[in-house]
């Protein structure tokens, strides 16, 4: 299904740029938890305080005590348990693999979404690019609009995408073709026609122009 209507189309474009500038923070932040777990000092630290909000850790590093406060609590870890820690003697900073994982996960489950929403507008508009170079080699139908049905699986600004229910006879076979659901608001009926461009039996392009 391929239409040149997007009414989210600049939404779609600004997702995109904040998915990629988030997706790229989660690269170069993975990048600087490597370079930590590389260059820090592996150490097994013994925990000697525990509050609602901090974890207190004691180690030996050089024969000198060291004593951190982590923003991190674990219900499963109580005083006299050991933590792991990385240690950076460089710049006295001390590091555990929660909290250099947790950051990358909340980059991902962010940025990822907004990246694939941006980039179906990408996605459509190269499929529509491919369509008109290839529309002359398709076999062309009108279908007819059974039905306009709501997605009510997505949503977005409390509005549901919809999609068609179409009927048409191909090679002698009358098909019950489902659309691939849209955002934009589109003016039609039941027993509107469309222009459907089949490849084959299974690749077919519904125009909405």
């Amino acid at each position: 299904m391929l239409s040149n209507r997007d009414k989210y189309k600049g939404t779609k474009i600004v997702f995109f740029i904040i998915g990629l500038v988030i997706l790229m923070s989660l690269i170069f932040y993975s990048l600087h938890c490597f370079n930590v777990i590389q260059a820090a000092e592996k150490i097994e630290s013994t925990i000697i305080n525990i509050t609602e909000n901090h974890t207190t850790v004691k180690f030996l590093f050089e024969e000198k005590e060291i004593i951190h406060k982590f923003n991190y609590t674990n219900d499963f870890k109580k005083i006299g348990d050991t933590l792991t820690v990385y240690y950076l003697s460089e710049t006295n900073t001390c590091y555990i693999l929660f909290s250099m994982i947790f950051p990358n996960i909340m980059f991902l489950l962010i940025g990822l979404p907004f990246f694939i929403f941006g980039l179906s507008y990408f996605i459509n508009n190269h499929k529509l690019k491919k369509f008109y170079n290839e529309r002359d080699k398709m076999t062309k139908k009108v279908a007819k609009v059974k039905d306009i049905k709501m997605n009510k699986a997505f949503s977005m600004n409390n509005q549901h995408p919809s999609y068609l229910v179409c009927e048409v006879y191909y090679e002698g076979e009358k098909l019950i073709l489902k659309s691939k659901s849209i955002w934009e608001y589109i003016r039609f009926e039941k027993n509107y026609v469309v222009d459907i461009y089949f490849v084959n039996k299974k690749k077919y392009f519904i125009d909405l122009e």
